[in-house]
């Protein structure tokens, strides 16, 4: 049974439509400067990440994770969770939303739903330009055993909620350290533990040319699959 929509509902849904495709737009002119680097992408298929953020709720334009045009997109992005203090543990700041009916499982189930997608994946992003990112100096720096606690934390999370992986986007660097030696130490481990496991982990380097010449070096996000986007 076919169901008529008013004219505001169906401009609302094609301004979604449009706004994914310049996001993955985005992601893909970014990435395709590296795809020539060997030993750094996993696929052939060049990437299309659709991002989800989880201020929609938000916004004036309401959309949901159906509204995902799942046939253009090799992973759709779960946009942002956060980190405990001490940086040990993901935690949601919007739980009202995170673990509501539009959110995190809504998601991670679209990759189930597509089967025109088979390697469509489900990631989730942490971070972001929200959060504080001296979070994240601790599991950075290795301070106590953050570092193992907040990688078993966020398997824990990947696994349950049926993320496929883990996009981590330390925005502000230069908040809690000066060079990219801790920082590459952190990434090389979080990117060995979760593929030990059979989860998928990137890197969401800054913007700013300064930033990411400064505080990531080629060693660390030459180990796995990465994005560098403004969307994020």
């Amino acid at each position: 049974m076919w169901r008529t929509r008013s004219a505001g509902q169906a401009t609302s849904t094609a301004l979604v439509v449009l706004v994914f495709r310049v996001l993955s737009h985005i992601s893909l002119s970014a990435s395709s400067k590296f795809g020539a680097w060997p030993g750094i992408l996993e696929e052939r298929v060049k990437p299309l990440w659709c991002v989800y953020d989880n201020r929609v709720d938000e916004r004036p334009w309401r959309f949901q994770p159906r509204d995902v045009p799942t046939a253009q997109c090799t992973a759709v992005v779960y946009a942002y969770l956060g980190l405990s203090p001490g940086g040990r543990n993901l935690t949601s700041y919007k739980p009202d939303f995170d673990f509501g009916p539009e959110g995190l499982r809504a998601v991670s189930a679209l990759k189930r739903r597509h089967h025109h997608r088979p390697r469509l994946r489900a990631l989730l992003a942490v971070g972001g330009p929200d959060m504080d990112s001296r979070l994240f100096a601790e599991p950075v720096e290795g301070v106590e055993g953050a570092r193992s606690a907040l990688m078993a934390n966020a398997e824990q999370w990947l696994r349950v909620l049926g993320f496929d992986g883990l996009l981590v986007h330390i925005n502000r660097p230069e908040s809690f350290t000066t060079s990219d030696y801790t920082i590459n130490e952190f990434v090389f481990a979080f990117y060995e533990y979760l593929k030990k496991r059979g989860k998928f982990f990137s890197l969401i380097l800054p913007p700013e040319e300064d930033r990411r010449s400064t505080y990531f070096s080629p060693y660390s996000y030459a180990q796995c699959v990465f994005e560098r986007s403004p969307v994020f």
